[in-house]
């Protein structure tokens, strides 16, 4: 027996109520209950509804919805970094490596037109902050992607390997002597630090926006 529109938005409810939040993960939970009503209300049309979300909902784990939760909150996670990581890849194979190797000797081209390697330095950790500051932003300002797991998470997930990696940029940077500034061994290697910075910077932005055409595609009449 198919469910009425009235009786979904009643499974819902409970849902968003017991503290599922997200629209997706709501969305898939719901369809759970939803199948399980069907064949309950096909066998007695005349069972009380609500209770009958209520025992499904005992009977789910002896956790209710917690382990559920976090089951789906760590298939995103692990989504994200392999997906992350397997666009990373590409900028080291063709055709993207050559992009990688012009990007990186044009930067070091750049780099020996400073007679002062460490202003050429402080431009790049500027740059790279930037960077950091404005996904802060993002992450901060856009309410309706936090109402899905999906972009909620990957826009953290961002911010949380941005900024490590900053912060790994600045450790050092801070702890070198002006005297290394002067070896370019020790500058070539930490530019490719920065440029490989870049590269997960546009992974990254690769997979958020790939999981935002997946939402969108998924749920044509929600704002994402």
């Amino acid at each position: 027996m198919e469910l009425s529109v009235e009786q979904i938005k009643q499974i819902n409810g409970y849902l968003y109520v017991c503290g599922i939040k997200w629209y997706d993960v709501r969305e898939e939970m719901a369809d759970h209950f939803a199948s399980i009503l069907e064949v309950k209300l096909a066998k007695n049309p005349n069972i009380d509804f609500k209770k009958e979300i209520i025992k499904i909902h005992k009977n789910f784990s002896n956790t209710g919805f917690k382990e559920f939760i976090q089951s789906k909150e760590k298939a995103v996670n692990k989504k994200f970094y392999i997906t992350l990581l397997h666009h990373l890849k590409t900028f080291f194979k063709l055709p993207k490596v050559i992009i990688s190797v012009g990007l990186f000797y044009g930067l070091l081209f750049v780099m020996n037109l400073f007679d002062n390697k460490e202003t050429f330095f402080n431009y790049i950790y500027g740059f790279s902050f930037l960077l950091i500051i404005q996904l802060l932003i993002r992450v901060k300002g856009n309410h309706s992607e936090k109402k899905y797991l999906l972009l909620d998470r990957t826009k953290n997930f961002l911010g949380l390997t941005y900024a490590l990696f900053y912060i790994g940029m600045i450790q050092t940077g801070t702890s070198r002597s002006s005297e290394s500034f002067q070896n370019q061994i020790h500058n070539t290697i930490v530019l490719g630090f920065f440029v490989l910075f870049l590269f997960i910077y546009w992974s990254g932005e690769y997979v958020y926006f790939q999981n935002k055409k997946d939402i969108e595609k998924q749920y044509p009449n929600l704002i994402v």
